[in-house]
Parts: C-alpha cells; structure tokens; sequence
C-alpha cells in the first residue's frame, strides 16, 4: 500500500492520487518533482486561502464597522428625531401655553386697565360734581355770609315798593305798568311784585280764599294780619311764599318762588323780602 508522502496516508495500491489530499502518487525525480510541485501548489493555496480568508475577515469587519456605523447613525437619526418630535411636541406646549397665558393675562391686565380707567373716571365725574357742587353751596355760603347787596323798586302806578337781590335780573316793564318780575341768574328763583285794581271790593277773606285755590295744592303756612295775609306752599320741586295787602280800591302783592333744595339759600332772602314790602295807596 503506497503512503502518501505529502500527509501520510495509506492508499490503495491502484490508486494514482492520494485519497486524502490529492497528491500524485508516483516515485523517482518524477515523484519529487511532484511534491516540490504540490508543495508549492498547496503554499500557494494556503497562501491564497489565507489571504481570501484576510480579505473575508476585513470584509466582515469593514461590514461590522458599517453596520455599527449605519446603526449609529440610524440610532442618532431616531435619537434626533425622538429629539426632534420631543421638541416639536413639547415646543407648541412651550410656545401655545405663554401666548394663551399671555393672552390670558393681556385680556386681564386690559379688564383690569379698563376697570380702573372707568373707576378713575367715574370718580373723576363724582369729584368734578362734588366739586361743582361744592363750588355751587360754597359761592352761596359765601354770598350769605359777606351780606346780600339789595336794590329797591318802586311800582308808580300803585305806590308799592319791594327790595330785590342786586344780582337778579329785571324783566321787561309791562305796558300797563302794574309790575315787574325779577329772576336769578340762574334762572331758578324767581320774584313777581304787581299791584291790581279791585273795582267789586273783595274783602281781604274773599282775596285770601281766591290766592289759595289758585295754589292747587296744600298751604304749608298761612297768617292773616289786618290788612294782609301771607301764604307759602310746595308744589313740585319749588317753594311759593305770597304776601298780599288788600285794599278797597286795589291789591299790592309779592310772590317769591325758588328751589325746594336751595331752600337755606333762599330763606334768608325770603326773611328780607317780606318786611321791605310796602303797599301803595289802596283806597
């Protein structure tokens, strides 16, 4: 049985090849031509399997490498774009919520700018009428306490005479001259002084009764004197004080109205109305 000299492995006698590594069996400068040969053959093969089997392992770890690389940059990808819906999610959050709030407290801070400025203008309204008011009653005080300045009238035609505030306006005389009609400046209070003829001769009780129906309301105070009565009344938002003095020939009369909430303005004018008014001749 020949041996093969390559790997040592026992052949059948016929055969040409080892059976084992697929040396050529022979014998003589053939044979060791042969295993030069072969030996040359199966460096070359190794070298070469080794050098394919180089290349397949730095394949497979430029593979590996890629892999980890593509993997790595896969992974950064997700990582960025779970960064990325992170604060694509949490941005809106992030920018929503300060503009709602914002807005939130931009509506309340405008309500509450709103409410003070209609507060601060209602006090200023409730200050200037204060004010007004207060300017009003101060003048009045004023006036009541540096004394009235008073000027006197005197009616021709029936003789009375009657003070009158310097301050109030003179009307126009009347054609027939029976009177004047005297009026604040402001419009409110109001002064009639005016005589009339009485050719029936009513008696002071017939004049007295006529003066109070013509009031159309309840008399708050009435005095009869002699010669005279004095009648004051409300009606509506103004006092009425009436003096008359009654004559067999002719009437004197003086009607004062004002202001029911000026009253302690006015009283005091009232107080010197009443005994500057003289009757003229009434015979």
């Amino acid at each position: 049985m020949p041996k093969c000299p390559m790997c040592d492995y026992d052949n059948i006698a016929d055969n040409i090849y080892c059976g084992q590594c697929g040396y050529r069996l022979g014998t003589g400068a053939g044979s060791s031509l042969n295993q030069a040969l072969y030996k040359i053959k199966t460096a070359n093969l190794k070298s070469v399997i080794g050098t394919a089997g180089l290349l397949l392992l730095l394949f497979a770890a430029g593979f590996g490498i890629a892999n980890s690389a593509l993997f790595l940059a896969m992974g950064g990808r997700q990582d960025n774009r779970a960064a990325l819906e992170d604060t694509t999610g949490a941005q809106p959050v992030k920018k929503i919520a300060p503009e709602q709030n914002g807005v939130q407290e931009s509506f309340n801070q405008e309500d509450q700018e709103e409410i003070q400025t209609e507060n601060q203008t209602e006090s200023q309204e409730a200050s200037q009428e204060e004010n007004k008011t207060e300017d009003n009653s101060g003048k009045k005080k004023g006036q009541l306490k540096k004394k009235i300045d008073y000027k006197k009238y005197q009616n021709k035609r029936f003789g009375f005479s009657i003070d009158y505030p310097r301050d109030f306006e003179k009307g126009e005389p009347p054609a027939n001259g029976d009177g004047m009609v005297f009026t604040s400046p402001d419009g409110q209070a109001k002064l009639m002084a005016f005589g009339s003829n009485n050719p029936e001769g009513s008696s002071l009780q017939d004049v007295l009764q006529a003066s109070k129906k013509s009031a159309q309301t309840e008399i708050a105070y009435q005095k009869v004197g002699s010669s005279y009565f004095v009648l004051s009344w409300q009606k509506d938002s103004s006092i009425y004080y009436l003096k008359s003095f009654v004559g067999r020939d002719s009437t004197n009369t003086f009607i004062f109205s004002y202001p029911r909430d000026e009253k302690d303005y006015y009283d005091p004018i009232t107080i010197h109305l009443e005994p500057s008014f003289k009757p003229g001749a009434l015979q």
